[in-house]
């Protein structure tokens, strides 16, 4: 089969779950079939992580792109246009929508087509208002049917496909159910993973903490992440303070290590508002941690799809203590039932078989095809 040059354009370069998404991808369609570069900022992770697996970067994007001068972007602009006239790829992959703008530029001047990931809400709406653009974008990817939704473009164009999880995380899953995970019994401790923000349900779960650490449901919240800046950690943590709960909470900041850090909890909460798809909840399944998740967006999707986790109303402080409280109140029951769904839902979503439907989206690109599917893990 023809080898096919991809140039993939990811402008923040920071390891958030669409450069994962991007990376399993990379790593999947691998040499000799495929020759991938990716153009990106240098510094802030996703870099050091691509040349350790011997992916081509190209660093012709600054970092925080949206906050150059007009002047300044379009030099960068010029300088990535004469990298990609140079590498000549066949396909132009965009990893975040909100870079199509260049990316249609590029795609123009070069006359190649493009493949455009859509894995927020901000970037669904964000494309739906840019019409213009899409007449260069052969496929656009949605990662939930919520995303989808929210995407106005042709439907012909449009395709949806839960994340693919690599064979290993599901294997892990398997041994880590049958080792014994905390009791759930005194010192409960519930933890939060991911981006501290509004959107991902932090204030939230504090308004909730109050509630059980008052009645003795729970005795301590694990903070694991941070802010995007440190101004959002930082009055998150005020906030916390506020409520006289600080000596309840322990802020853990970004850890690489999730395993370690699932340990350390006896429930995982993820109470986002409107979540895309929910990639923290496949970390919980890997590792066997019991969860309550909110039903809304592409996580309540997945959750309902796998009949994978506690359900509580999205945005519903009551709501999520009742179900806490529901889980603690049968923990061994809450804790063989998740990881006996969750095994089956990492199984369900074979990589090899994501893999092929993105090699397809692709293809079709290459020979100036558009692409309508839908992919939701394996039968």
């Amino acid at each position: 089969m023809t080898v096919l040059r991809i140039a993939a354009v990811e402008p923040s370069g920071r390891l958030y779950g669409s450069e994962y998404c991007l990376l399993d991808i990379v790593d999947g369609l691998k040499a000799p079939r495929w020759d991938w570069t990716v153009v990106l900022p240098r510094g802030y992770g996703f870099d050091q992580v691509l040349i350790e697996r011997g992916v081509k970067c190209q660093f012709t994007l600054p970092p925080d792109l949206g906050g150059v001068s007009r002047w300044k972007k379009a030099w960068f602009y010029f300088l990535t246009l004469c990298h990609l006239r140079f590498a000549r790829p066949d396909v132009l992959y965009v990893n975040q929508a909100g870079c199509l703008r260049a990316a249609s530029f590029w795609a123009r001047m070069l006359s190649r087509p493009v493949v455009c990931q859509v894995q927020t809400l901000e970037d669904a709406r964000w494309i739906s208002r840019e019409q213009r653009l899409h007449r260069w974008v052969l496929s656009f990817i949605c990662n939930s049917r919520f995303i989808a939704k929210a995407t106005d473009v042709p439907e012909e164009r449009k395709c949806v496909l839960f994340q693919g999880v690599p064979e290993s995380r599901w294997r892990n899953s398997v041994q880590y159910g049958d080792r014994p995970h905390r009791s759930g019994a005194n010192g409960r401790t519930i933890g939060i993973l991911g981006r501290i923000a509004v959107s991902k349900g932090h204030y939230l779960l504090l308004q909730a903490a109050k509630t059980l650490v008052r009645r003795g449901v729970v005795n301590q919240v694990v903070v694991i992440g941070d802010g995007l800046t440190a101004e959002d950690t930082c009055k998150f943590r005020e906030a916390v303070a506020d409520t006289g709960l600080l000596a309840h909470f322990e802020f853990r900041g970004y850890r690489a290590d999730v395993a370690s850090e699932m340990s350390r909890i006896d429930l995982l909460v993820i109470p986002s508002l409107a979540e895309p798809l929910g990639r923290v909840l496949l970390d919980a399944a890997e590792f066997g941690v019991p969860c309550v998740v909110s039903d809304s967006g592409g996580l309540g999707e997945l959750s309902r799809r796998f009949g994978v986790g506690q359900t509580f109303h999205s945005g519903d402080s009551d709501d999520l203590v009742a179900k806490v409280e529901a889980v603690f109140a049968d923990y061994e029951s809450a804790v063989s039932q998740f990881r006996t769904a969750g095994t089956m839902m990492l199984k369900k979503l074979e990589m090899s078989d994501y893999l092929e439907k993105v090699e397809l989206i692709l293809r079709n690109a290459a020979a100036g095809r558009v692409t309508n599917l839908e992919w939701f893990g394996s039968t």
